[in-house]
């Protein structure tokens, strides 16, 4: 395109058509050379637009191959999440199981013990995938108007989760030190024959003959009861942050697949 600009300016000149006539051979020159700086100028100028233009249709096209896999993160998650959820009901249905029959004075058995306290001892905690999103956050069209309603999502969806991370700490953190205090008070050594034969080695341990009074092991042990009673109380919290991050999920890749579809 210069190159065809500059047929046309040396064409007038050398036929005097410049719009200023009787010029100088030096004005001439001067002019001629003026009109090539600003060709030059304006080559550039084009030059760095189109190579703008081009970075950033590369740049939108890496964005929305990572905002599908943003799409795959929530997805993803909502699965982990569901799995957690159904665990956590299943545990509190047994929570609160041995909490009706500590407070009834109901007999427990070993086994039915075990079926209502092993799952709530578990550790439980959401972990996040969140390598597509990461990607989306680091491109340079991340903060621009056009990912408004996206990126203000996903700092929504973020934030949910942090909450939940505070809440399942303070769960597990709880429970792990009233579990501690259980060792050292003597609970697992009251149960513990029970414990080898049918958790660690059924096997090579002998069955006892007789199932530890669970009802009375509960009223010796505050702190056994207490890690029931803050599970009965945390557990429904966690699920309820649990449908909160799914839903928010759910709308912020509603939210990705209008953007992908312009």
């Amino acid at each position: 395109m210069l190159k065809f600009f500059r047929k046309i300016r040396k064409s007038l000149i050398e036929s005097g058509s410049t719009g200023k006539p009787g010029l100088s051979g030096a004005e001439r020159y001067l002019f001629y050379a003026t009109g090539e700086i600003a060709l030059v100028v304006i080559g550039i100028l084009i030059a760095l637009q189109v190579n703008n233009w081009n970075s950033h249709r590369i740049e939108l096209h890496t964005l929305k191959n990572n905002l599908a896999y943003a799409i795959e993160d929530v997805e993803v998650n909502k699965e982990i999440l569901s799995a957690l959820k159904k665990e956590r009901l299943n545990a509190l249905i047994k929570c609160s199981e041995a909490i009706d029959a500590y407070k009834n004075s109901s007999p427990i058995s070993f086994s039915e013990f075990m079926q209502q306290y092993g799952p709530i001892v578990v550790e439980q905690s959401f972990k996040m995938k969140n390598q597509g999103i990461e990607r989306v956050k680091s491109s340079s069209i991340y903060e621009s108007n056009s990912l408004v309603e996206i990126r203000d999502l996903i700092r929504d969806y973020e934030a949910l989760i942090e909450e939940n991370k505070y809440t399942e700490s303070k769960l597990n953190t709880h429970t792990e030190a009233m579990e501690q205090e259980l060792f050292s008070n003597g609970f697992y050594d009251s149960i513990w024959d029970h414990l080898r034969f049918e958790f660690i080695n059924p096997g090579r341990f002998e069955e006892p003959t007789e199932d530890p009074d669970i009802l009375n092991t509960m009223k010796e042990f505050g702190s056994l009861v207490g890690i029931f009673l803050r599970y009965e109380i945390e557990s429904p919290i966690i699920v309820r942050e649990y449908d909160r991050i799914i839903a928010k999920g759910d709308t912020l890749n509603m939210e990705i697949a209008k953007f992908l579809d312009q």
